[in-house]
């Protein structure tokens, strides 16, 4: 473990102290702390006179860099910056981890404890989501779960914008995210402790990584969410093809399993019928097409290059407050930044496909094929959640994209990496990233 935090560089070091130290005031930023993201550029500077570079480099640079210009312009046009700033704070926030987690990850020996930590960040995400999760003034397609949850105590977090509670459609997004990849770590840790069948550490880090799922898996349930349900289910879909060509049995419990949880909350737990499956509730999809996604368009059409502005929505008089959470990721992104980001967003996801479909097909380690499985299975969850409800960006739940995206290059950069010292010469000029110290370097 020590040898691993070792082989962090010390100029890293200081990247995460002062994302720790400055994370709370771009969390919760003010006027007043804006400027404290400014200590993380000062960072970057070191670095780049330390090592002669900024970063290492990504496949998501470029449609980064478009994102960051995106918002740059909007705090330049917009006439109310302090509005805008959360989001604005959120997003930088979450590009500063995503960078962060490329430069400090560069030894195989640390990279088991980076998608440890993503697990706890997921962990600590749905207790604080069940606690300041809004109950529903009318039970919603289960009764039993609705009352279940009318029961866990809530803690009033005043979070701007979430002023009567977090929403579960929120919290189940945030969570597509990273059940696929809890889900894969717990097989592969439970594999390993079949074949060694001793309590030990092993045994330990089954029961932890096990009660981990359990409650992420409980409290995602509770959400009740539909899109978030239907991501997970391309997720499920997901694992299924890729598992079913490697032929890997490790991974077959995972769609058995999530599988087998949706059978019994549409079916054993009670439910009347499936969400949306009458006349009437089609009826309501297409009054809420009507409700949220037009405004979302005419947004669009009137401001096509650079939006109107991060989180200014709500204020905005053609919208509205309640037609201000369009339902749709993408027309939100549009919407609030332009179709430009949009199209970086959608470079972004194309961009993470590539990695994790790259990493899959190369890396040598089983544990490295089955983590990036896990990680992309997570955006594909989260891409069909996109479609039907949104968590924009610069959010604080968004934290955990950036994340899971920083995570997948880590895996691809270090696969990349690998093979050209393998000479293996499969790899073109447009991989040649330096991947740092690794093992056996």
């Amino acid at each position: 473990m020590m040898k691993g935090f070792k082989s962090i560089p010390a100029v890293e070091w200081l990247h995460i102290a002062v994302l720790c130290l400055t994370a709370p005031f771009l969390l919760f930023p003010t006027i007043r702390t804006w400027w404290l993201f400014l200590l993380i550029l000062l960072v970057w500077v070191v670095r780049y006179v330390k090592t002669g570079r900024f970063s290492s480099r990504t496949v998501l640079d470029i449609p980064i860099l478009i994102l960051l210009f995106q918002v740059g312009v909007t705090c330049l046009t917009i006439p109310d910056f302090s509005f805008s700033l959360p989001k604005i704070a959120g997003f930088l926030l979450g590009v500063a981890v995503y960078y962060a987690l490329i430069n400090a990850c560069r030894s195989d020996e640390i990279l088991p404890y980076a998608i440890a930590g993503f697990l706890a960040v997921g962990l600590f995400f749905s207790i604080v989501g069940i606690l300041g999760m809004s109950k529903h003034d009318e039970p919603k397609y289960i009764k039993s779960l609705y009352h279940f949850l009318k029961k866990i105590p809530s803690i009033d977090f005043h979070f701007p914008g979430a002023e009567k509670g977090f929403h579960p459609n929120a919290v189940g997004g945030g969570l597509t995210l990273v059940l696929p990849l809890a889900a894969v770590v717990f097989f592969m840790v439970l594999k390993n402790w079949i074949r060694k069948r001793s309590f030990g550490r092993t045994g330990l880090l089954l029961l932890f990584i096990g009660i981990m799922f359990a409650i992420s898996c409980g409290v995602f349930l509770l959400t009740q969410s539909r899109s978030s349900f239907a991501g997970i289910f391309v997720a499920i879909c997901f694992f299924g093809v890729v598992t079913f060509r490697r032929k890997k049995a490790l991974l077959w419990g995972v769609p058995i399993l999530m599988m087998a949880v949706f059978v019994g909350y549409f079916f054993l737990v009670g439910s009347d019928k499936l969400p949306y499956t009458d006349l009437e509730s089609r009826n309501k999809i297409i009054g809420r097409v009507k409700t949220f996604w037009i405004p979302a368009v005419e947004t669009i059409k009137s401001h096509p290059v650079f939006g109107i502005g991060m989180n200014r929505a709500r204020i905005n008089p053609s919208v509205g407050y309640y037609q201000a959470h369009f339902h749709n990721h993408f027309l939100h992104m549009a919407a609030e930044l332009g179709i430009p980001a949009l199209v970086a967003y959608f470079a972004l996801l194309f961009g993470a496909g590539y990695m994790s479909w790259f990493t899959w097909r190369n890396a040598g380690e089983e544990w490295i094929r089955l983590s990036v499985l896990g990680l992309a299975g997570g955006q594909a969850a989260f891409f069909i959640f996109g479609f039907l409800d949104t968590i924009p960006l610069g959010a604080k739940a968004g934290l955990i994209f950036w994340i899971s995206l920083g995570l997948i290059a880590v895996l691809f950069n270090r696969t990349v990496w690998l093979k050209q010292r393998e000479g293996s010469g499969v790899l073109s000029k447009r991989h040649n990233i330096e991947q740092g110290t690794g093992k056996g370097s």
